[in-house]
């Protein structure tokens, strides 16, 4: 297991292309390429988390399908909170300007020790190199896309990972795999 400086559970969610990419060249919606397959397994997640951390990139392209509920708090990493003051539902959907360090002391400070990790290669970089990740759930469609943004592009250390499960979860060959960060 990584020597974590907290106590909190960690689990980060991604989709990628066959080539490792988790979006197109142009922006486009991340359904045109994902299985519902995928999509529905991701939004089981989301729907049982209690805690869901995001980067604002993610956020906003996600925006519409966000439903807030009090029993979830959504916590957006942003170096802009004020822009996004009329989003703000305390405790459900909070604006923060954090390090990934302190964010999880905060959390767990509040009683949290479980959360979701989604999005982008940006926030997953910055959980994975301050060694906060404690579980890596990655799709992989059969698809390759090309060009657009890679799932990791500055990671500051080589990470070993042991893969948990991997599942099968439709006929054209989407995989579902549960690593451990050892």
């Amino acid at each position: 297991m990584v020597e974590n400086r907290q106590d909190m559970k960690l689990t980060a969610i991604l989709v990628t292309s066959l080539d490792g990419l988790i979006s197109q060249k142009t922006p486009a919606d991340i359904y045109t390429w994902t299985s519902p397959e995928d999509s529905q397994q991701f939004f089981d997640q989301i729907k049982a988390a209690k805690l869901i951390i995001m980067g604002s990139q993610t956020y906003l392209a996600a925006r519409a399908k966000i439903v807030l509920t009090p029993e979830t708090l959504r916590i957006v990493l942003t170096n802009q909170p004020e822009k996004f003051k009329a989003d703000s539902v305390p405790n459900q959907l909070e604006f923060v300007t954090a390090s990934p360090e302190s964010l999880v002391s905060s959390l767990e400070n509040r009683g949290y020790h479980k959360a979701l990790l989604v999005g982008g290669s940006l926030t997953l970089e910055n959980f994975l190199n301050s060694k906060l990740v404690t579980e890596l759930r990655l799709t992989i469609e059969p698809i390759l896309l090309g060009e657009g943004k890679s799932l990791l592009s500055k990671l500051n250390f080589d990470q070993k990972l042991k893969l948990n499960t991997w599942q099968k979860i439709n006929s054209k060959g989407t995989l579902l795999l549960s690593y451990s960060l050892v």
